[in-house]
């Protein structure tokens, strides 16, 4: 039966497709995406072209998007494994933050009537914690907005942001810059090394900005947080002398004696006019999701409030309540939960508001922290992959809970007055980069997941089925009692043997036997493991009740059981039963041939039945992996959060998308780890995935939720499906280059990897739309038109052996000695990367005394 599979079907298993959107105007879209609950990033960043390959949409959100095939640039690349990276996305994402907090403080502020002009003001931090590397931290600090607002009218429809009619008309407003929000992002830093790059990012800016120096004075920002000893103390206030623009976050009830004992050295005559402090204060609001703990009394840094009034206190003893600019909170990254961001919000704007309201006049920025989180699922969904908002829902809690207990202790716009202009931050670093990045990495073998596929079991190969599994199973593993619906032909009251090794072979019971000999009819009725064999089109005929119409599922249910319950019973017994090698291979094979039955027949039923039964009604073969795919990464390297905190990052082949994958495969890396193996995919299409009348029958519809060639379930319709697998197409290693993407990788993962085996940093590869400094002036190998890239090369054999405390150069020596100076292949060995290259097609094997010069 013909599936009729479209690019729109792989959109739609692979990550979000807009067939729901299809027909939506414009300035309808965005509704219908919240109401949807659909991931906007999916839909905004991602497509296929006509050819089947994954495409990228590079666009800083306020331009029309450019494709870039990432099988294009990994064809010139020529990398069994890259990191592709794309700093436009940076910049996407933070002017889609600051167009979120800019309505919101338009709605709140301006369109209310009752709050004087400029009240409240947004700043965006980035935390360089999240990801240090230079093309991140250059993106964020060159970022500004006089150059890219206000749009020009005419401009912007067909860009993302056109589908935010609301947003694209503030986004128009005339005046330099964006309305409510600060011309440039600060900076986040937690040690003395971070500190260092952001002062010297700082200082370039301010130097690049030229006649906006004066004017952005306040907004080059860089924030101390952190554990700090004096040095790091010395240099944040020699900065801050010398006019930078720096704010050290009091993470401590210890650190401020530091902090004056410094500041008296920088400034011997006691004026302390230019220090500038902060406050990181613990909430009594707990953050949600894998996080959670970093709010909450049992936070790692931050005061308490009696640690809270000390600090205070001692300001005012040193004449010094001036010098407190900002008061910070941080209840966890990746908040799931948008109450726990309304609560802790809600308590930390009535402490600012006292304070502002008291003696510390200075006091003039609200950092709300991090915690804005990323939807690496393709719908909105509560989990810790995901959550129930998005940037524009979380830019308007945070405003909105400030505005209402605002107006809960003020009468009047004039008295709201006194308590501005408040500048509210937010350090979202992994909204803003984990887009950035993808890791592409190619396919280099695929396996069995378990055991081969059998043999043409319709033929001499079903010979002796039955004889092995009498032999190998005895009467006692199973209980057969319960399946009423068979027509066993024996009686079931059996007794049951002896948990005996000795016993279990010699007291087979003829019910046993009858049901072992329906298994293999069974099994012999629907075989379809081999080309040429019968199809499972008998499936309807044998399967058929005269009473009851179509089958039952219970009677697949039970044959599951029985496969399941023989296996364990194999792992009790095996060194037993399965003494000869034989005996294992033909157990094996009859393992795999019931899987093949499970699947096939559990797939005729729900065509039958014109609707795919889902995991929770069916918890068996069809929803488990049938291949395994070693693809050339490590999870340790690359993805590291899949082993910290079992983050699920998208996935999905980079090409091969204008046709439907063939199975279902878990996805193994190169490191000697069992941990090294990706075993989840999720899948969430629409109900009437493909169901219109005019496209396809109901049944064609079924048969698209299984995979070709292994027939595995790869969706239901209708029902978000976690599966141990991945939906993969057959590739052959050896003669093409098939590679996987994982989305979403920008935050985090370069930072905290590891270098399990030796698995060190692969090739980066920097692609964008405009030349920047660095970046190549050509395309790779002179065909990636209209695109600017820059290689950046991954860390080789002998760099990671010294970064064991290994001199490099004395192995080489060694190795040199045992090749007998084979310079060649000891450059090889250690100038190459750990990865493994693609193996080239082996010819074919001739015949002895043929094709190759030699007689009989």
């Amino acid at each position: 039966m013909p599936d009729n599979w479209t690019i729109e079907d792989s959109l739609e298993l692979y990550l979000c497709s807009s067939r729901q959107l299809r027909g939506v105007e414009p300035q309808d879209w965005a509704r219908r995406v919240r109401e949807q609950r659909l991931n906007q990033d999916h839909l905004e960043l991602f497509s296929v072209n006509q050819k089947g390959d994954f495409e990228v949409l590079l666009s800083d959100y306020l331009t029309p998007p450019k494709r870039v095939s990432l099988q294009a640039v990994l064809e010139q690349a020529k990398e069994p494994v890259v990191m592709l990276r794309f700093p436009e996305l940076i910049e996407r994402q933070i002017n889609r933050l600051n167009l979120a907090f800019a309505g919101a403080i338009q709605r709140h502020t301006d369109d209310t009537g009752d709050c004087p002009a400029g009240l409240l003001r947004f700043q965006g931090i980035y935390p360089l914690k999240v990801n240090q590397r230079r093309e991140v931290v250059e993106t964020v600090a060159r970022y500004e907005t006089f150059s890219r607002f206000p749009i020009p009218p005419g401009a912007g429809e067909a860009s993302p942001l056109g589908s935010h009619p609301d947003l694209l008309s503030l986004a128009r407003r005339p005046g330099p810059g964006l309305v409510h929000v600060a011309p440039v992002c600060g900076l986040e830093v937690a040690s003395r090394p971070e500190l260092v790059i952001a002062l010297a990012y700082l200082r370039r800016q301010k130097e690049a900005v030229g006649r906006h120096h004066q004017a952005w004075e306040a907004d080059h920002l860089v924030v101390c947080n952190g554990a700090k000893d004096a040095l790091y103390h010395r240099v944040a206030l020699e900065a801050m002398a010398l006019g930078i623009n720096v704010i050290i976050v009091l993470d401590s009830p210890h650190e401020l004696a530091s902090v004056l004992r410094e500041a008296r050295e920088v400034w011997p005559d006691g004026n302390h006019a230019d220090l500038k402090l902060g406050i990181r204060m613990k909430t009594l609001t707990v953050g949600s999701g894998i996080w959670e703990d970093s709010g909450g009394k049992g936070s790692k840094f931050g005061l308490c409030g009696v640690e809270v009034f000390d600090v205070l206190e001692s300001l005012r003893r040193h004449g010094i309540p001036d010098s407190l600019k900002l008061l910070h909170f941080h209840i966890g990254s990746q908040i799931v939960e948008w109450e726990n961001i309304t609560d802790s919000m809600a308590e930390i704007a009535r402490l600012y508001l006292e304070l502002r309201g008291g003696d510390f006049k200075g006091l003039h920025r609200l950092d709300v922290g991090g915690g804005l989180a990323i939807n690496y699922e393709e719908h909105l969904v509560k989990d810790h992959s995901s959550a129930l908002y998005d940037h524009n829902d979380y830019g308007e809690m945070v405003v909105r809970t400030f505005m209402r207990v605002l107006r809960s202790i003020v009468r009047d716009a004039s008295e709201a007055g006194r308590f501005g202009p408040v500048i509210i931050s937010s350090e979202s670093g992994r909204f803003l980069t984990a887009p950035y990045a993808i890791l592409a990495a190619r396919v280099m073998e695929t396996r069995s997941y378990a055991y081969p596929t059998p043999p043409d079991w319709s033929s001499e190969g079903a010979r002796g089925i039955a004889e092995v599994w009498q032999s190998v199973f005895p009467s006692h593993s199973y209980a057969f009692s319960h399946i009423d619906s068979v027509p066993l032909g024996a009686s079931h009251e059996t007794e049951r043997a002896p948990e005996s090794v000795g016993g279990t072979l010699a007291t087979r019971r003829p019910a046993l036997d009858s049901a072992l000999w329906h298994l293999h009819r069974l099994l012999r009725q629907f075989t379809v493991f081999a080309p040429g064999a019968p199809g499972p089109d008998g499936a309807s005929t044998y399967f058929k009740d005269e009473n009851r119409g179509f089958f039952d599922l219970s009677y697949l249910e039970v044959l599951a059981d029985a496969v399941n319950e023989a296996e364990k019973y194999v792992c009790r017994i095996g060194k037993y039963s399965l003494g000869r090698l034989e005996d294992r291979i033909e157990y094996e094979r009859l393992v795999s041939a019931f899987d093949r039955l499970v699947t096939t027949a559990f797939r005729h039923f729900c065509e039958q039945q014109q609707e795919v039964i889902g995991y929770a009604a069916f918890p068996y073969h069809p929803f488990r992996p049938s291949r395994r795919y070693l693809v050339n990464f490590s999870t340790f390297g690359q993805l590291i959060d899949i082993q910290l905190v079992d983050q699920y990052f998208p996935i999905v082949p980079l090409s091969h998308l204008d046709k439907k994958p063939d199975y279902l495969a878990s996805i193994g890396d190169l490191t000697c780890d069992s941990d090294g193996e990706i075993k989840r995919f999720v899948s969430y299409v629409d109900r009437n995935w493909g169901c219109s009348p005019t496209e396809l029958s109901p049944q064609a519809a079924v048969t698209r939720c299984f995979a070709s060639r292994d027939s595995k379930v790869m969706a239901v319709p209708g029902e978000r499906l976690d599966l141990p697998g991945v939906p993969v197409h057959d590739a052959d290693p050896a003669r093409e280059a098939y590679y996987i993407g994982w989305l979403f990788v920008g935050a985090y993962q370069d930072v905290l990897r590891t270098k399990h085996n030796l698995f060190g940093k692969p090739d980066s590869i920097i692609v964008s739309t405009r030349s920047k400094p660095g970046l190549a002036t050509r395309p790779l190998d002179g065909k990636l038109t209209g695109f600017h890239t820059k290689r950046h090369p991954g860390e080789p054999v002998g760099l990671l052996v010294r970064e064991m405390d290994y001199d490099d150069a004395d192995l080489r020596r060694e190795i040199e000695l045992i090749f007998e100076d084979d310079h060649e292949l000891v450059d090889r060995i250690f100038n190459t990367l750990p990865y493994l290259n693609p193996v080239s097609p082996a010819p074919p094997l001739s015949e002895p005394g043929h094709g190759d010069g030699s007689s009989s």
